[in-house]
């Protein structure tokens, strides 16, 4: 399953063929700005983390781009943290929905506020929206109105989250992308 690496950058273009792909330099030799994954602490079992983990490890192969995550959890993830993460950063991303969100709740409204304030591009990708607990549903919102880019892999989700009554709006900022 590619991962369009351009989706994180904002085009839409398809991944280059592998025989055209340019070998990558090791991460240690790797300079200039990142993408910055938000992650779980990996304390259960979740396929969304799961993803994250893995996205970042495909598109930290590729030449031009590196990746780093940042893990939020009870602990981890403070702000001088988050800002110390963001150095740098040209794109942050957030998978929802966050395992353990309980526990996390506002980091990773902080993490995004914070990357809007540092002028970092925020990407939220969307696994699902309308199968979510209202509650947790409500916890999101703000985090889809920060987002410069709503990244989802199924037109169901795009519908169900254009029919929200509070945030349908924001379905215009979303983007299909093939796995």
């Amino acid at each position: 399953m590619p991962i369009d690496r351009h989706a994180f950058e904002g085009a839409a273009l398809p991944p280059a063929p592998a025989r055209h792909r340019v070998a990558a330099a090791p991460a240690s030799q790797r300079s200039g700005p990142h993408v910055l994954f938000l992650m779980g602490d990996k304390t259960s079992g979740c396929g969304v983390d799961d993803f994250s983990r893995r996205a970042m490890e495909v598109l930290s192969s590729s030449a031009d781009m590196r990746c780093r995550g940042l893990v939020l959890g009870p602990g981890k993830g403070s702000a001088g943290e988050i800002l110390k993460a963001l150095a740098g950063a040209r794109s942050l991303v957030c998978n929802l929905p966050l395992i353990a969100w309980k526990k996390t709740l506002f980091k990773p409204l902080l993490a995004l506020a914070l990357a809007k304030l540092k002028g970092v591009r925020t990407i939220v990708m969307l696994h699902e929206w309308g199968g979510l607990h209202r509650l947790r549903r409500a916890v999101y919102r703000p985090m889809l109105l920060l987002a410069d880019r709503i990244l989802m892999f199924s037109p169901h989700v795009r519908a169900e989250l254009e029919a929200d009554p509070i945030v349908g709006r924001l379905a215009r900022k979303a983007m299909l992308v093939p796995l």
